[in-house]
């Protein structure tokens, strides 16, 4: 051990005498070593802005995720017996800048009801869609004229005037307004066909919005298309100094062309014409409006919907009515909702409403649910069900309960 801590002291004092003595030429060379890496930093830097970035990865502009995993239990009394049922669903999105003007948007999903002998998860393309939002213009592209050269010679041209606007087109998200979340009429399907939709403000307290499409529903190789047509418009007023209130108020018109008749994939509640298909047309009026505040400092909101069949002389009137209180914007954050909703058995495309209460129509009930931010992009809520729904000309009561853990990058 002796032997050990004399070789030691001994390394220790040739390494100081090392750099004594080279501390000298280290006075006259600092300069130069100085300069040396000055140099290696500047070589470094001259090869990473020589390297060439793919274009395509210079033009994404976001890319997102979701994963949901559900458990809902199911007291159905037109069922024998009640139901347990886990679920699973994840979403990859992916969207992409094509010009200035235009974006491109695409996204795929799993989703799959578990026990089914572990097989896999069906796999479907749940969105992809151009989004041109014109304003940013130069030139026009059909012109190829630089805008001050139309600028104050037409009365009828105003490049602001392009603003706001985006036209979609191929399958994207229900582009129109519903209040609360409201799905009496769509739920959350993803429509397929074109739209524009155009949002302006007016002044510093008035805001206007209005959609208009045109949608393929189900294509028929030996017979006419069922389609949709649809125009919505509406605003949103701050009603308070303080911008504290605001009140959204809207109408919208949905014209079902070539359905009666025909059949979709479920009639969902309406009534069958005695072939399987559709024994009333679908033009439906719809009236919203809601109104947002705060109290005891949680944002709150009261809404209403309203749908009128015009292509059906009974059973054509559905409505929802709600409050939601809170957000989720923040760990901790909670938000609660509840509204309740009847829908005549043609008031609506069954196929396309909720169907909270085991049917798309032909039913009414109440709906709460309850929802937690308990992490980052991390979602815990809970629903629940309690309603009727007509089954051969009788009420049949209708619970169901929901839990989602939600997760999403």
């Amino acid at each position: 051990m002796k032997r050990m801590s004399i070789l030691l002291v001994a390394f220790l004092m040739v390494f100081m005498v090392y750099n004594i003595s080279t501390a000298a030429e280290s006075s006259e060379s600092f300069e130069a070593r100085l300069a040396k890496l000055e140099q290696a930093m500047s070589d470094v830097q001259q090869t990473t802005s020589d390297m060439e970035i793919p274009d395509w990865v210079k033009n994404l502009t976001k890319f997102s995720g979701d994963g949901r995993y559900r458990f809902d239990w199911t007291d159905d009394d037109a069922a024998a017996d009640k139901r347990h049922r886990h679920t699973v669903r994840g979403r990859i999105a992916i969207y992409g800048k094509v010009n200035d003007e235009m974006d491109l948007i695409f996204r795929v999903a799993g989703e799959k009801t578990m026990g089914d002998s572990f097989d896999d998860a069906d796999a479907y393309v749940d969105l992809a869609y151009f989004d041109y939002h014109p304003g940013t213009l130069e030139k026009l592209p059909f012109l190829s004229v630089g805008v001050d050269f139309l600028d104050g010679i037409s009365p009828f041209y105003d490049i602001d005037g392009f603003r706001g606007i985006h036209i979609l087109g191929g399958k994207f998200e229900d582009p129109f307004n519903h209040p609360g979340n409201s799905s009496l009429i769509f739920d959350g399907q993803s429509f397929e066909g074109i739209a524009g939709v155009v949002k302006k403000s007016i002044g510093e307290k008035l805001d206007v919005f209005s959609t208009a499409g045109g949608f393929w529903v189900e294509e028929r190789a030996t017979d006419a298309d069922t389609s949709l047509w649809g125009i919505q418009t509406g605003l949103t007023w701050l009603c308070l100094e303080d911008c504290s209130a605001n009140l959204t108020l809207g109408a919208a018109y949905y014209d079902f062309g070539n359905i009666e008749g025909h059949a979709l994939d479920d009639l969902a509640g309406n009534t069958d014409d005695g072939t399987g298909g559709y024994e009333n047309d679908f033009n439906i009026v719809n009236l919203f409006a809601d109104f947002g505040f705060t109290a005891i400092g949680l944002p709150m909101s009261i809404f209403a919907d309203y749908a009128n069949n015009l292509g059906a002389s009974d059973k054509d009137t559905g409505y929802l009515a709600g409050v939601v209180v809170g957000k989720t914007a923040n760990i901790g954050d909670w938000r609660c909702t509840y509204n309740y909703s009847e829908l005549g058995a043609d008031s609506v495309v069954g196929q396309f409403s909720e169907g909270c209460f085991g049917s798309g129509t032909n039913s009414m009930g109440h709906k709460m649910s309850v929802g937690m931010k308990v992490a980052d992009g991390c979602l815990l809520s809970l629903t629940g069900y309690i309603g009727k729904r007509d089954v051969g000309g009788d009420d049949v009561d209708y619970k169901q309960a929901e839990f989602d853990l939600i997760v999403k990058f």
